[in-house]
């Protein structure tokens, strides 16, 4: 295969062929060249190929890099923590969750101890003020019961006082209306003058009683409430409070589990960008490829990228496996040119197996379309970085008869012809090639 190819196009000779082959005849080809001799006489020069069979592909070239299918780069999440020990090198097999680096612990871990501690203090001081709250609620209920009985004693005693005071007045009145005697009578209006008197005496204490109960309800009833909201705002202080010190245990737990830095894929480690002894301050630290698989990152032309599509097979060269054809399948093509990220230099063109033909060209991966190849053969050989030649199959046909296109000759009418021998003298016989025909010449 050579690096640099040109397309063109190989045709398959069927039917014509078929016919030849069953008059068991060769195939000749004829430059004419007309030389004038000295006598005027034109010569001919012959030259003659025997028909045979042969694998003919049609195809397109493009020059990639092999690349591992999947990589990663790794990084660690924390800052300015220094690093103790870097555990793999490049050139290292790793297996996904293998520990790559360690670092500095004893800051993060006093902190972590700190945060548990200023949770287990933020936590009792709130249960504290709860408790206290829950208190001041339980005693102004108490109080409100307590203070509620004696006002409804008062009220009931301040009650029989006044029930007392009408009932004397009362029969006061009943007697002076009866007595027909002035000196008793008069006597009798002076006590009624002091038991009216009682009476005001009795109403105005039970008004009091009645008022003093109605307000000490209220007073305790507002005690009550603002103890359950106490209670309600103790509860929610320590939602808020735990909360945000919980948040600093996990974020110091998190910070932990940070510096322990793993391989999230299984392979090789390409490049190391950290040393034991550096304060880490961000960035990529380390490379992995898996190199259990392989793709080859190459771009293919405007001219032949309609005839590429995704399941195409494809075969694959590398100087380090040499002349053994490595299997591919084209696993994504690019819809335009600018999500192409590539920049080797790629060849498009025909290759094919023996009797095929073709010339070189060069098309850049500036203008090309992104192709991404699966390499489908497990080879011990492949490396990643290895430059791999292309052949994206379009057509096949094995063990066809065919003829160079030297050997095919158009007629003046725009047939195609090619030229048989007819024993050994060399006389020449032409044919009409059928299934040739509209095949276009070089």
């Amino acid at each position: 295969m050579k690096e640099k190819l040109k397309k063109h196009k190989v045709w398959i000779v069927s039917g014509v062929l078929v016919i030849l082959a069953a008059i068991v005849i060769t195939i000749v080809v004829m430059n004419l060249r007309e030389n004038q001799t000295s006598q005027g006489q034109e010569t001919k020069r012959q030259s003659t190929i025997s028909l045979e069979k042969m694998d003919l592909t049609k195809s397109v070239s493009a020059t990639g890099t092999i690349q591992s299918k999947e990589s990663k780069t790794v990084s660690a999440e924390v800052n300015g923590v220094r690093i103790t020990e870097v555990k793999k090198v490049v050139g290292d097999t790793v297996e996904k969750g293998d520990v790559l680096v360690s670092f500095d612990e004893s800051d993060l871990q006093e902190a972590l101890t700190e945060a548990k501690e200023n949770l287990s203090d933020t936590t009792n001081e709130a249960d504290r003020n709860i408790s206290s709250a829950k208190k001041q609620l339980s005693d102004a209920k108490e109080t409100y019961n307590e203070e509620k009985e004696k006002a409804a004693e008062e009220i009931k005693k301040a009650k029989e006082e006044l029930a007392a005071a009408k009932s004397q007045v009362s029969s006061l009145e009943k007697q002076i209306s009866a007595e027909k005697n002035a000196e008793t009578k008069a006597k009798l209006e002076e006590q009624l003058t002091k038991a009216e008197e009682n009476k005001k005496q009795a109403e105005s204490s039970y008004e009091s009683a009645v008022s003093s109960r109605d307000n000490t309800n209220k007073q305790n009833k507002n005690n009550i409430e603002n103890a359950e909201e106490a209670v309600e705002t103790a509860n929610s202080n320590k939602k808020k409070s735990v909360k945000e010190a919980q948040k600093q245990v996990d974020e110091a737990e998190e910070a932990l589990e940070k510096c322990s830095v793993t391989a999230p894929i299984g392979g090789i480690v390409t490049a190391v960008n950290v040393s034991e002894g550096d304060t880490y301050s961000g960035g990529d630290m380390f490379q992995i490829d898996n190199n259990s698989s392989y793709t080859v990152s190459t771009s293919v032309d405007e001219y032949d990228i309609s005839d590429v599509s995704v399941g195409q097979r494809v075969v694959i060269l590398t100087e380090a496996t040499g002349e053994d054809e490595i299997e591919g399948e084209i696993t994504f093509v690019a819809p335009t040119t600018g999500s192409s990220s590539l920049s080797s230099g790629t060849q498009s063109g025909d290759s094919g197996g023996a009797g095929s033909f073709s010339t070189s060209g060069t098309s850049t991966s500036g203008s090309g379309y992104e192709v991404k190849i699966a390499v489908k053969t497990n080879d011990e050989r492949l490396k990643m970085g290895l430059t791999a030649k292309c052949s994206i199959i379009l057509e096949e046909a094995d063990n066809v008869y065919a003829v160079p296109y030297d050997a095919v000759h158009e007629n003046s009418d725009g047939t195609t012809v090619v030229y048989v021998s007819e024993g050994n003298g060399g006389q020449m016989r032409r044919n009409k090639p059928s299934g040739m025909s509209g095949a276009p010449g070089m």
